[in-house]
């Protein structure tokens, strides 16, 4: 028995419907059409037909599918043209009349019909074919073929007439044709592939959607420019579809646009005033591969081409019901550890009532079962394979999940804390939940107590005490290293100090012996104009002694001119006395103010004749400085004794030497002596 409506009693309210006009083969479903009070539908097995009855939706009409005799084979397409139904079919085409069928054409397959003119009826009608583009004549209610298009013999199971009755054809894999039948008998063709701004040659579909010739991609819908004479992505429907991969368009009688994505149903629904996207999960996977078909009779009556028979849909009561607001119920919790615990079962209380958790039904598990799983759903049946559904456990997510299929939910190795689980539905229109919680404790592992908290704390500060002991030894280590590195640096800097005095010492002193040498050469030319004077007096002497062994007449005038002369030179030679004694004392350190102070009455010449004898020089010597002769030395270093108040015993020079300054030593008075007497 072929029967339209075959499903389980509990699909009797669904909206989604199963159809399959044949028990045993149940065949891949191409096309339907209703036509003349009858249902047609086209399978991989051949066309059927059941009566309609005035039922809205059709899904419920109790009737039988009859098959259509001589249609046995795939039926590809059922075309409504010019009121007259044509069948496209593997052995040809026919035209359906009162559920029967006449073959019109054959001798390749046919795929689907299209009428040339706007103007109905239209006397010509393209045919797409397996090879190529038939053309049909049509008059008094009949069809004929006048024969292929010559020039042009592609698979041409999609096509599309334009504004401009150009004719477009898409092949499998070759691109898109554009074929001007301007000239039935020279028509001019031309190819746009992927040098032509498609994304790609192969597996494109061509439909005619808002009035507008459309390629669908792989990359989304492409739309032809005549100005550039290539194909650019469709702007005008670039917000709707984006780049999905379109499989199927068909635009219903509303301007709803139903679409095939990769094997998902969907549709753009524009009854909002902007358009929708509703998909139909119930559906996914579930449509015939390369011969996708959907067929939108009106809001409460859409087929859909499957790979066993057909889908209703009614969509109207789809989007009423599906809009109103959803469930969601957490099933089950679970604590799992080495084993498993149950914590909830679905019911704060007896079964079927309605209770919230309260805060004695929070459960409080411990650490060892601190991994927890979850499990949720939505009460309607009818709901299950449209509903979508999002989670967020509350003190461990950061954020919502994404909406997933997936009804359980897995969480492992919480830390101790409070947890309340929150889950919400959404189904394919739009429509959400209420979210729905569940609460649960996980006490914290011993060592997260606030016992070990405090014995943390105490450690802690112990260890910071012996840190902080341990780091003030090593800072006082390091402080008495400083010092003796400072202490050292000191010492290196005082070397250094010494270092510098000593050599500051050697310089002064070889300065002062350079001044003691200068004065020690002043001294001598000092004593120089001494000898000089001495020279002069005996000069005088000899000269006077030489006129007083001369007659004892008196002296001439003229050498006693020349006596006075030689005694004014040598009062000129006392003066040089003062030079002496000055440069004496400041080679011998003052020594004759240092006698002269302590022996105030000493006279002159005793002072002389100290400077002499200080200087270590003989007595006939300091007789010829002084102009005395040596019995006259003598008696002034007799009387010398008496004043200086030394004995006999004590040498007068070394007595005389201790007025000298301690760095003065005979080696200077012996240089004295040895430039005197030079």
């Amino acid at each position: 028995e072929l029967v339209l409506l075959k499903s389980w009693p509990t699909d009797i309210n669904n909206e989604i419907k199963h159809i399959y006009p044949e028990n045993l083969n149940e065949g891949e479903g191409y096309s339907s059409v209703v036509y003349q009070n009858s249902l047609y539908v086209g399978t991989s097995n051949g066309l059927y037909r059941v009566p309609l009855t005035n039922e809205r939706d059709l899904s419920f009409i109790n009737g039988n599918f009859e098959p259509v005799a001589k249609t046995a084979g795939s039926a590809w397409g059922l075309s409504e043209v010019n009121g007259q139904l044509l069948l496209g079919h593997h052995d040809g085409f026919f035209q359906i009349n009162n559920g029967k069928a006449f073959l019109v054409g054959n001798g390749s397959s046919f795929w689907n019909f299209l009428p040339y003119y706007n103007i109905i009826p239209s006397s010509l009608v393209i045919a797409g074919t397996s090879i190529g583009l038939d053309i049909l004549k049509y008059e008094n209610n009949h069809f004929s073929s006048e024969g292929y298009l010559p020039g042009f013999n592609e698979f041409s199971q999609f096509i599309a007439i334009d504004n401009s009755s150009i004719i477009w054809v898409a092949h499998p894999y070759r691109g898109i044709f554009k074929v001007d039948i301007s000239d039935l008998k020279k028509p001019v063709s031309k190819i746009y592939n992927d040098k032509n701004g498609l994304p790609s040659s192969f597996d494109n579909h061509l439909f005619k959607i808002k009035n507008r010739i459309v390629v669908a991609t792989e990359k989304g819908l492409y739309e032809y420019n005549p100005a550039t004479d290539r194909f650019e992505f469709s702007e005008y429907f670039k917000n709707t579809f984006g780049h999905k991969n379109i499989r199927h368009l068909k635009e219903d009688s509303s301007g709803n646009i139903w679409f095939i994505e990769n094997k998902n149903l969907g549709v753009v629904d524009y009854s909002s005033g902007k358009p929708e996207i509703i998909y139909f999960p119930e559906l996914d996977g579930k449509m015939v591969s390369g011969f996708e078909y959907i067929y939108p009779y009106n809001k409460w009556n859409v087929f859909v081409g499957a790979e066993k028979g057909f889908y209703h849909i009614n969509y109207e009561n789809y989007k009423r019901k599906y809009t109103n607001n959803l469930e969601v119920k957490i099933t089950n919790v679970k604590a799992f550890g080495k084993s498993d615990s149950l914590l909830f079962g679905g019911y704060f209380g007896q079964v079927n009532e309605i209770l919230a958790q309260s805060q004695q039904t929070t459960p409080e598990i411990n650490s060892r079962w601190n991994s927890l799983h979850f499990e949720f759903s939505s009460p309607l049946y009818e709901h299950q394979n449209s509903v979508l559904y999002s989670y967020l456990l509350k003190g461990y997510d950061q954020k919502w999940s994404d909406w997933t299929k997936k009804s359980e939910k897995d969480y492992t190795n919480l830390p101790g804390g409070t947890y309340t689980f929150m889950v919400e539905a959404k189904n394919n229109l739009g429509s959400e939940s209420h979210v729905t919680s569940y609460v649960v404790d996980v006490l914290p592992p011993w060592y997260q107590t606030y016992t070990a908290y405090f014995v943390y704390t105490l450690l802690f500060i112990a260890l910071n005490y012996l840190f902080f002991k341990k780091l003030k030894q090593l800072f006082a280590r390091q402080r008495e290293k400083h010092e003796e590195q400072q202490n050292h640096l000191r010492y290196l800097h005082q070397l250094e100090l010494d270092k510098s005095e000593k050599e500051i010492v050697a310089l002064k002193n070889e300065k002062l012996q350079a001044e003691l040498l200068y004065k020690n050469g002043e001294l001598a030319s000092a004593t120089m104009h001494l000898v000089q004077k001495g020279d002069l007096l005996s000069r005088v002497k000899e000269e006077l002694t030489r006129l007083k062994k001369n007659s004892g007449s008196e002296l001439a005038p003229d050498e006693f001119k020349k006596i006075m002369r030689a005694l004014k030179e040598e009062d000129h030679m006392d003066e040089d006395w003062q030079q002496f004694s000055t440069h004496f004392d400041a080679v011998h350190l003052d020594f004759l103010r240092s006698i002269k102070k302590r022996y105030p009455n000493l006279t002159s010449n005793e002072l002389k004749l100290c400077a002499y004898l200080h200087m270590n020089l003989c007595s006939k010597e300091i007789a010829q400085h002084m102009k005395i002769s040596v019995r006259g030395v003598e008696i002034g270093r007799y009387r010398l004794r008496k004043k200086l108040q030394i004995s006999t015993d004590t040498n007068l020079f070394d007595f005389l030497l201790e007025f000298s300054s301690p760095g003065e030593n005979n080696s200077n008075l012996q240089v004295d002596r040895k430039t005197l007497r030079q």
